[in-house]
């Protein structure tokens, strides 16, 4: 609360703290071998990857020795399971809010595609996913969708 104005969102206005973009880089993405439902996973070790494949749709993941899970963490978004083609998944940032909440906090933002009507869509179960890599950090990770 800002003692001046008694106002909680006037004091974190007024701050000069900034969200810090985090770069990213592609590791998987794919319209057909996701997971077969919805969510957001943190994976922080070569056996987590390989296992969350064996749970997806793709039983072979790709090369994991592009992910240095010392250094690096993978976070994927799944859209699910899907009645056609033509949906998608994507990551389109990732923010460092630490600064701005006092809290080791990192927004991870993510777009969903869905076919229009004059798309064509073909008859096919999909599964949408995309994993990124992200700079391993002591920090907390939500997803937002937008």
């Amino acid at each position: 609360m800002d003692p001046l104005t008694g106002s909680v969102y006037e004091g974190w206005c007024m701050s000069k703290a900034m969200p810090r973009e985090v770069a990213f880089s592609d590791v998987f993405r794919d319209e057909r071998n996701g997971a077969e439902k919805s969510g957001h996973h943190i994976i922080t070790s070569r056996e987590e990857y390989e296992a969350w494949f064996e749970l997806s749709s793709r039983r072979y993941p790709p090369n994991a020795a592009e992910v240095d899970f010392s250094r690096e963490v993978v976070l994927a978004v799944c859209a699910g399971r899907k009645p056609t083609t033509g949906y998608g998944i994507q990551v389109v940032r990732v923010v460092d809010l630490s600064e701005v909440l006092g809290a080791p906090v990192t927004c991870v933002l993510y777009r969903e595609t869905a076919p229009g009507p004059q798309d064509g869509a073909g008859d096919a179960l999909t599964h949408p996913v995309h994993m990124i890599k992200v700079p391993r950090a002591d920090t907390q990770y939500v997803f937002a969708r937008g």
